[in-house]
């Protein structure tokens, strides 16, 4: 049996993914659970360790073992010397990517998401969290949470898992209901963190749709004529802070930011992200004719 090449297995995955690019420490090629990057076919974001042990792709977050890799592009040359993990490259591994969402068994769910505008036959992150006690347990998850708490909102409430995996936020779906318990915030790790919709490299369509919560974002990704675009949720009530936050994470990379505000929110107060030059380019979305997107059918673009 011959043994294993380098060379021959960096052309094997050229073949397979059509890029292969090589360092120092890692074989880059293009991911085949993403697809990777539609714009730009001479590039790739699956990071294969020098030590042919594990695999991480930086535009998904799909990580794993290279046998799991080896496995879905249906390899069958000799096999790469096997070395034993480096913890460190384990944890590399985002946590909502090694996540279990069990299924949902609750009709009255599923409907009350289909009428806010979830299309679940669509294939977006949308990461919800049906049950949080099944999720905890298939997950092996503790949190210190009272029991009353765990039960009302594993049985009225509907989650949606942050892009870090930090936070899962829950929005009611009954109508019986005080306000302040409308929504319901988990914090499961300590990291700020904000709810992505679909899993586009901001670096290949560097547009960000940036809206308040879940729902807002689920509804500007319906209603808005931004295709391929990263639509965000900067999570928050107080908006201002919450957006700050959300903002910074994207700034670095010059992206063009749409910010989706309700009707009675001015633009002033974010003005200075145009001053400043913190933007390419930035635009507000206003809702005409009800206080939020979710409400309209008729927007308001104004481009600073």
């Amino acid at each position: 049996m011959s043994s294993f090449s380098l060379q021959d297995f960096k052309e094997f995955l050229r073949q397979k993914t059509g890029y292969v690019k090589e360092t120092e420490k890692d074989i880059i090629c293009r991911c085949p659970f993403c697809g990777d990057s539609v714009k730009n076919k001479n590039k790739g974001h699956l990071y294969i360790s020098k030590d042919l042990d594990v695999f991480h792709c930086f535009r998904c977050d799909e990580a794993g073992p290279v046998s799991l890799l080896l496995q879905l592009l249906e390899y069958d040359g000799p096999v790469p010397p096997s070395t034993k993990k480096s913890a460190s490259k384990v944890y590399a591994v985002r946590q909502s990517r090694s996540l279990k969402f069990p299924l949902c068994n609750e009709p009255y769910k599923q409907d009350y998401l289909i009428s806010r505008g979830v299309d679940l036959d669509k294939e977006l992150m949308y990461r919800i969290v049906w049950r949080l006690d099944t999720f905890l347990e298939e997950n092996y998850i503790q949190l210190n949470i009272d029991y009353g708490l765990l039960k009302l909102l594993s049985e009225y409430y509907v989650g949606f898992l942050t892009y870090f995996g930090e936070r899962i936020i829950f929005r009611r779906i009954d109508t019986v209901y005080n306000d302040w318990y409308r929504y319901y915030n988990i914090r499961i790790g300590n990291k700020l963190d904000y709810y992505v919709l679909n899993n586009y490299d901001y670096r290949d369509f560097p547009t960000v749709v940036v809206s308040e919560g879940v729902f807002d974002t689920i509804a500007a990704y319906n209603k808005l004529n931004y295709e391929q675009s990263v639509f965000v949720s900067a999570l928050s009530k107080g908006f201002a802070s919450a957006f700050f936050w959300t903002c910074y994470a994207f700034v670095l990379t010059k992206v063009d930011l749409v910010l989706v505000l309700d009707n009675d929110v001015s633009v002033e107060r974010y003005k200075w992200l145009a001053k400043n030059k913190f933007v390419r380019s930035l635009k507000f979305v206003i809702p005409k004719d009800g206080k939020d997107i979710a409400e309209s059918e008729q927007f308001i673009e104004v481009d600073i």
